[in-house]
């Protein structure tokens, strides 16, 4: 004799904010639930989709076409060829605009529609036009991170942290040569500092910016590095700005101006401990420094006046910072 069991499901439309998903109910089999429940969740089916546009790779060739949601992620197919990857510039539709009033229709969106600047990375907005310095939102094979892109054509990208991915604590070998990418954590090596610094008269930019979203920057006037044989000492004056004189400020003794370059194994400052080490990483030091961008990055909750040993820029703040900068240009 065979045993059935009756199963009744309800299905409803369920909205979270901008989303849509089926949530399903099981009201039978009350045996297996608990005393006063209905039943229980399934998985999630998001009925929202993306019109995306984007560049095929480094060509001039637009596409778009009409991103579905798969495992909360999002998957861009154009005649039968997976493009997310390059769908850079995104906005939010519906294929059930019957149901829901605040859907658009996917294919009523249009090329001119997608203004956003949104991207997989810095180079793709360069080619999309967008020349401006910031921090700019990225989305990447449905995930979302924030990336610093310095696109400026007459600025020179020398440093750069946007997050704790990269190692900077690294030997003086490691920062005569360089090391990272200009699209996310960088430093582009002693040598080429002095190479380029060396060719004509240069100024200096920082830009540094807080976990709680405010920024700041600092200008200098005269910028230079010397050779190997000098362990690439710092020539910096005449600053201006909103971040404070973090590289000569008060006291004396926290001056860069005329300091030589140190790393942990490589010790060139004037402290009686080694600043590179227990006070802000790599960087030109004096008696240590109130500005070093090479320190331990410290992720947001640490950050909060962690003491020296950060990313850290004190005449502004003395909590370690989030995102930095640092550009040069011929003057």
């Amino acid at each position: 004799m065979f045993d059935f069991k009756i199963v009744f499901f309800l299905v409803i439309l369920v909205q979270e904010g901008s989303s849509y998903y089926i949530k399903e109910v099981n009201y039978g089999d009350s045996s297996e639930q608990e005393p006063g429940r209905l039943g229980h969740d399934t998985s999630h089916i998001d009925l929202v989709k993306q019109r995306c546009k984007g560049r095929l790779g480094h060509s001039s060739t637009i596409l778009v076409t009409t991103c579905q949601n798969v495992a909360s992620e999002k998957q861009c197919m154009y005649e039968g060829q997976d493009v997310t990857e390059f769908m850079t510039c995104c906005a939010p539709c519906c294929d059930i605009r019957d149901s829901v009033d605040e859907c658009r229709s996917c294919d009523s969106i249009m090329e001119e529609d997608l203004s956003c600047t949104l991207a997989s990375d810095c180079r793709s907005l360069y080619q999309n036009g967008v020349k401006e310095d910031g921090v700019y939102e990225m989305v990447k094979s449905g995930v979302w991170y924030s990336m610093f892109c310095a696109l400026s054509d007459d600025w020179i990208l020398v440093q750069a942290r946007v997050d704790g991915s990269v190692n900077f604590n690294r030997t003086w070998t490691q920062y005569q040569w360089g090391f990272g990418s200009t699209y996310g954590n960088y430093w582009i090596g002693l040598d080429n500092l002095h190479y380029i610094t060396s060719r004509g008269d240069m100024e200096a930019y920082f830009y540094i910016e807080t976990f709680e979203g405010q920024s700041a920057s600092a200008r200098y006037d005269k910028f230079g590095v010397g050779s190997r044989d000098d362990d690439y000492v710092l020539s910096i004056e005449g600053f201006s700005g909103t971040a404070g004189d973090g590289m000569n400020g008060s006291p004396e003794t926290l001056q860069l101006d005329g300091m030589k370059f140190s790393t942990w194994d490589r010790k060139n400052d004037n402290a009686v401990g080694d600043c590179a080490i227990s006070s802000g990483g790599p960087w030109w030091h004096n008696r240590c420094a109130l500005a070093t961008l090479n320190g331990p990055y410290l992720p947001e909750g640490e950050h909060i006046r962690p003491g020296q040993n950060c990313i850290k820029w004190t005449s502004y703040t003395e909590d370690s910072l989030k995102y930095t900068i640092m550009k040069i240009k011929y003057t």
